[in-house]
């Protein structure tokens, strides 16, 4: 387990300062907010497809395979965004992303599990705590470097630490039943027979990134740096401060073990309310609300790591059924980082924070009622 901690928190710790990197980088090289949307569209793409055939191999073939190549796409996506001069560069970069977020999304709450059985839920929910603080502190970090080295220098940091990830991966022991077959895999990819209840949980799933995925990736960093003129250390701290109040409210409500009912009702009304503020009030007073939209993501947590602990509970092929699970999740993904791209370019950030709202009320309402 302590192998499976490290990867979690070296592998956020990249991811997590790459997500603010690169519109940095985009917007250096002078391409548009729409243009940008559509560059990191690419990553929950390439995602949607790879991740199933990861996961139906590695439902067979165990997890230690997919952390390897988890860490090789890190290294590949750092090297790509070092020398990318285009969009259609950084777009490459982004196809790594998604073949490195497909490799280790396929096997980490599997392997999470399988060192975990009978505590699933609690486990999941505490790495989940543990990438969060991660990304905080690789945030803030590559913030810092990014303000007195510059953005270059920043990646070159990021390759550095994505070389010690390999370690705990490698290391890893393999997979006791590890075994391959074609015909096997083409029966797991099968949507068939899942059931009605399970597709209501990817439904409901799909409703959180509609709410958090493009405000999170794109409409924040570059509103911060577009219209509030902040420097990149200043961008680094405000999102890792996200981070760290998103742990805390994780931590506080796992500590505390807040009944789910409590948690829904609470964390839709932090972020509705952190979207709505924003959407009426002036740009000098966006930090303080975005940074309220974080106590309601951090709640969140809790109740996505028991959905899928509960969907998946007792099936034999747990990486593919997460898998189908995250079908729909990505899709919204895709498509709401488009949308929000062209709606903050020609419409305004108000529509993509009301939307957001209403997103999070029905998503926080469905998972309750998926674990009640």
């Amino acid at each position: 387990m302590r192998r499976v901690t490290a990867i979690n928190s070296l592998d956020m710790f990249i991811a997590s300062a790459l997500a603010v990197l690169v519109p940095m980088l985009l917007l250096a090289r002078n391409v548009s907010v729409s243009e940008i949307g559509l560059v990191i569209s690419a990553l929950p793409l390439v995602f949607l497809f790879a991740r199933m055939l990861f996961a139906a191999v590695a439902d067979q073939a165990g997890f230690r395979s997919f952390f390897v190549l988890d860490w090789l796409a890190q290294l590949a996506s750092i090297l790509i965004y070092i020398f990318a001069a285009t969009p259609i560069a950084f777009l490459f970069g982004k196809v790594a992303e998604g073949v490195r977020a497909s490799a280790f999304w396929a096997v980490n709450r599997t392997a999470i599990f399988y060192y975990a059985e009978g505590r699933e839920a609690r486990a999941a929910i505490k790495l989940y705590l543990i990438r969060t603080a991660s990304s905080a502190v690789g945030t803030a970090l590559v913030g810092v470097v990014a303000a007195f080295f510059g953005l270059q220098y920043a990646l070159i940091f990021l390759l550095g630490i994505g070389l010690l990830q390999g370690f705990p991966a490698i290391t890893m022991r393999p997979y006791p039943k590890a075994r391959f077959s074609v015909r096997k895999t083409l029966s797991l990819l099968l949507p068939f027979k899942k059931g009605r209840r399970f597709w209501l949980t990817a439904a409901a799933l799909s409703l959180y990134p509609l709410a958090t995925y493009s405000i999170f990736y794109l409409i924040a960093p570059v509103y911060m740096r577009l219209n509030l003129g902040m420097g990149y250390d200043g961008i680094g701290y405000v999102i890792a401060a996200y981070y760290l109040l998103c742990a805390l409210a994780t931590w506080v409500a796992m500590r505390y073990r807040t009944p789910f009912g409590r948690v829904a009702l609470l964390q839709a009304l932090l972020f509705a309310t952190g979207c709505v503020l924003i959407a009426l009030t002036n740009s000098s007073l966006f930090i303080p609300f975005f940074l309220l939209l974080s106590l309601g993501d951090g709640l969140s947590g809790m109740l996505f790591e028991a959905v899928i602990a509960k969907a998946t509970k007792g099936k034999p092929s747990i990486s593919t059924d997460i898998g189908f699970l995250h079908i729909p999740y990505r899709m919204a993904e895709f498509a709401s980082v488009i949308f929000a791209g062209f709606a903050f370019q020609y419409l305004g950030y108000p529509v993509v924070f009301g939307l957001s709202a209403l997103s999070f009320a029905a998503y926080s309402f469905l998972c309750w009622w998926l674990l009640k």
